[in-house]
């Protein structure tokens, strides 16, 4: 899920930023407006059943764990929903026009031009007159 999140914002990385910010502020926050409170209750059951502290540490650990995946998943699907085909999604939901930085479409034509390239017949423009 973080890969999958990471190379869709690859695309705009520079306007998906916040949001994945957001979600990475969010997660963190909680971890550490948990964690005295989590040391405090391991210090405690330690004390009195360390076998009942392993298993309240584990359960802890995998639901922060878990949690933190589910949310990345949906922060996928919301930068795909968000950010799709040149287009960035508003407050109100609303697509806005966008396209996409000048040096990556220059990337995408470099790294297979003759996908782009009109054929004279298509194109209605003889070859010699078609730009690079």
């Amino acid at each position: 899920m973080f890969n999958f999140a990471a190379n869709f914002a690859n695309l705009r990385y520079s306007a998906m930023v916040e949001d994945i910010r957001a979600l990475q502020r969010e997660l963190e926050g909680t971890c550490l407006a948990l964690q005295p409170a989590v040391e405090k209750t391991a210090i405690r059951l330690g004390r009195s059943d360390p076998l009942l502290m392993r298993r309240y540490l584990t359960d802890y650990s995998v639901t922060r764990a878990e949690l933190t995946v589910r949310r990345w998943r949906e922060l996928g699907e919301h930068l795909i929903a968000k950010y799709n085909d040149g287009y960035v999604r508003d407050e109100t939901g609303t697509p806005r026009k966008k396209g996409y930085p000048e040096d990556w479409l220059r990337k995408v034509v470099e790294s297979g031009p003759e996908r782009f390239r009109l054929k004279e017949k298509e194109a209605g423009v003889p070859e010699s007159k078609l730009v690079d």
